[in-house]
């Protein structure tokens, strides 16, 4: 039997490529900025209405890893 990538290229007219493995870490805050721009790029390819610029989503970015930094308590001044 063929392998996977033997039977899916059979019929392809460009020769296979090799996968590399992803590997996943955390983001940190040297990746705002990057992140800022995949997701404004994302925003854009999707049609979306969202009209937020760059460093609008690399700070609102930020605010999401702090806020999960925190575990998902909020900095609010008010006590229950």
């Amino acid at each position: 039997m063929l392998e996977f990538s033997q039977r899916f290229f059979l019929n392809s007219r460009t020769p296979p490529f090799s996968f590399s493995p992803m590997r996943h870490r955390f983001a940190s805050s040297t990746d705002t900025q990057i992140l800022g721009e995949l997701n404004h790029q994302l925003i854009r390819d999707e049609g979306h209405r969202n009209r937020m610029s760059i460093p609008e989503l690399v700070t609102r970015i930020v605010g999401f890893m702090d806020y999960c930094l925190r575990g998902g308590e909020t900095t609010s001044s008010k006590e229950n």
